[in-house]
């Protein structure tokens, strides 16, 4: 980050990048913990995929109805008492003790996750100049690496020490500090406030057809990565051997190399232009999503760089493909564009996670079948979002 204009621009970065790794941190926590709670809670791949995809339902509804009421408030009071939900919603899953009950703590930290994300993006979207704006999203977005490579093997650890409860204790503990870093570092920003912001915004946001040709693309990339991410944990322990404690070696090197990548394709993206990086990096993913998804048995030296592959491509086409969706609006707008635009991924990811746990079948062995399908479809998704891409518009 030591390229950011000031220290004002740098703190503010660094507490948005903490806000967003707890915010990935509890999301992605899920992934690993698969085999596990479907081990200690008896259920199967279609109850895990509910497990992830009613997290998503829920950050969906609860962004669309942010996209209302979120630009009447400045941002930093807006992210206080949000967070403070998400804290609550972590407790929740925390203290479930059954299937039920964890579905019902994820529908809470969903519904308050959900609007988080859109509250960071479109502080980026406000304060960075568009010039700088694709290495801050690049800053930011690495929180999904620093997420993978500590907070997952952690996470992993202490369900693994202790049960599946410890992760979600581990993530409310450190979201006490972050809550404090808000109070501290992040400064009152109201140059987008409107009082009588209600529906009219969110009619205003969709009526511009570069707002819809930005929420399409979302929604395409979504259906890129989801249909295949929720279930690359349960595949490579059913079916290509790996133990579960292995898991933590995936995700450590995967979001290692991310955290260096992801900044560099924010760097890239600014210098040649979002567009040109995005297909770039979106035609390379293909090759991951078609390995991955189509992995047989083999040893851990080979998964690792073959799964680190697919980190670094799949989530860095996300760095360019934000910074244009994040400035395909206007200031005035930009709150509650977010709002729906956060609202439309976390409803395309709980469509995706539900579409891939009902093609994937569980065969008597406890191997999964049906992974390869997903994988193609998520190509097809792919190639459509390069075409879909080229066609938004970067404003401000």
């Amino acid at each position: 980050m030591k390229k950011v204009k000031d220290k004002k621009e740098f703190w503010l970065l660094t507490t948005l990048f903490v806000v967003h790794f707890t915010h990935i941190f509890d999301f992605v926590i899920m992934m690993p913990l698969g085999p596990l709670l479907m081990e200690k809670l008896s259920f199967g791949p279609t109850q895990f995929a509910s497990i992830v995809s009613v997290y998503a339902f829920s950050a969906g509804i609860s962004s669309f109805f942010s996209s209302f009421w979120v630009d009447r408030f400045d941002r930093k009071s807006a992210l206080i008492w949000v967070y403070l939900g998400f804290i609550f919603g972590n407790l929740l899953c925390a203290t479930a003790t059954s299937y039920f009950g964890l579905l019902i703590a994820r529908i809470v930290a969903g519904a308050f996750g959900g609007v988080l994300g859109g509250i960071t993006f479109s502080i980026v979207g406000d304060e960075i100049p568009e010039s700088r704006r694709g290495h801050a999203t690049g800053i930011v977005m690495s929180a999904f690496s620093v997420a993978s490579v500590i907070g997952v093997p952690v996470g992993i650890l202490l369900a693994n020490k202790f049960d599946w409860h410890a992760p979600f204790y581990f993530i409310s503990f450190i979201s006490l500090f972050v809550m404090a870093a808000i109070k501290i570092k992040i400064y009152e920003m109201k140059g987008h406030m409107n009082p009588n912001a209600t529906g009219v915004k969110f009619i205003q946001v969709l009526k511009y057809d570069n707002h819809r040709k930005a929420l399409t693309l979302t929604l395409c990339l979504v259906f890129a990565g989801f249909m295949v991410i929720p279930f690359i944990s349960p595949y490579m322990v059913a079916n290509v051997g790996l133990k579960q404690e292995e898991l933590a070696y995936l995700y450590f090197f995967g979001g290692g190399f991310t955290f260096l990548t992801s900044r560099y394709i924010g760097k890239l993206s600014d210098k040649f232009g979002k567009h040109k990086m995005f297909s770039i990096i979106a035609i390379a993913s293909i090759i991951p999503i078609i390995i991955n998804t189509n992995m047989p048995k083999m040893p851990l030296y080979w998964v690792i760089p073959l799964n680190t592959l697919f980190f670094i491509l799949v989530s860095g086409r996300f760095v360019p493909a934000m910074s244009i969706i994040t400035s395909s609006t206007h200031r005035e707008l930009r709150g509650a564009f977010m709002g729906v635009n956060n609202s439309v991924q976390a409803l395309g990811m709980g469509v995706a996670s539900s579409i891939g746990g009902y093609l994937i079948t569980e065969g008597a062995n406890g191997e999964l079948f049906g992974y390869h399908i997903v994988g193609f479809i998520a190509c097809c998704f792919t190639i459509v979002s390069i075409f879909l891409a080229k066609r938004v518009r970067i404003n401000a």
